[in-house]
């Protein structure tokens, strides 16, 4: 695995460990993360998607969520794809930090 993935894979361990960032709220924490993942190119983007598949579909629908946000739908849709529609992720976001919160299952 290139070096470069690696980021890739702290990034989705931090999504997936949300709660339990010493130091921060979820909300501010995902804030942050959405500014990182905006950040990085197309190719990386989907290449985060695809990692995601092994992780909890809680990381998943929340990768998910910021990819349509920063406008990644092609990869956001093939991510809920993934998920089980009748699934709750109950997290205790701010409502301001996802656009599309509730199409996710986020509470």
């Amino acid at each position: 695995m290139p070096e470069e993935d690696v980021f890739l894979l702290q990034v989705l361990d931090a999504l997936k460990d949300i709660n339990k960032i010493p130091a921060t709220t979820p909300s501010k924490a995902l804030e942050y993360l959405k500014k990182i993942i905006k950040s990085e190119n197309i190719e990386k983007q989907k290449k985060l998607a695809r990692y995601s598949i092994s992780y909890t579909p809680r990381t998943r629908a929340l990768l998910g969520a910021i990819l349509k946000d920063i406008g990644n739908r092609e990869d956001a849709y093939a991510l809920k794809e993934t998920l089980n529609p009748l699934t709750k992720y109950k997290l205790g976001i701010d409502d301001g930090v996802f656009s599309n919160k509730t199409y996710w299952n986020i509470v």
